[in-house]
């Protein structure tokens, strides 16, 4: 899936955001509660789809 401004992919970014959307529904769910090991899954897939979308802009590729 292609950015249509930019003609980056960005499947990890939507991928991201249904998870985000999934995670939300779920703390509504359960009275905003998640576990601490979720929050740092989290946060540890965002900062990879932020590192790579650096890579991508810059087209370098690991």
């Amino acid at each position: 899936m292609k950015c249509p401004h930019c003609e980056k992919d960005i499947r990890d970014a939507v991928m991201l955001s249904a998870a985000a959307s999934i995670m939300a529904r779920r703390r509504k769910r359960l009275g905003r509660q998640i576990t601490s090991d979720q929050a740092r899954a989290m946060q540890l897939r965002s900062a990879a789809a932020r590192v790579r979308n650096r890579q991508g802009q810059t087209g370098e590729r690991p």
